[in-house]
């Protein structure tokens, strides 16, 4: 079960971040956000794996779904908040 949700997941929010990252950007520029958003998804899964594999060892392997759960709060705030703050500047944009 654990891994169908997983396999969707990765099937579904991927394509959707890829497909963000490459609107937001200058056509000229869609192969470096391309490289940089598959690069940084690869860097977080092992930054993630070796922090968290610490976490576990110190305090136990249910403090690592705590962790991970703060980690995603923490990430959707910070996207909700940027894309606001996006929007504000590209609607004072078009005002000006």
């Amino acid at each position: 079960m654990a891994g169908a949700i997983i396999g969707i997941g990765y099937g579904s929010v991927t394509p959707i971040f890829q497909t963000q990252i490459i609107s937001s950007v200058e056509p000229q520029r869609i192969g470096i956000a391309n490289s940089l958003f598959f690069n940084s998804m690869d860097a977080g899964m092992a930054i993630g794996a070796y922090t968290l594999g610490i976490v576990a060892g110190v305090t136990g392997y249910p403090s690592i779904y705590e962790v991970g759960f703060v980690l995603i709060i923490v990430a959707g705030l910070l996207y909700f908040a940027l894309t606001q703050k996006r929007k504000t500047e590209a609607s004072e944009l078009s005002l000006s």
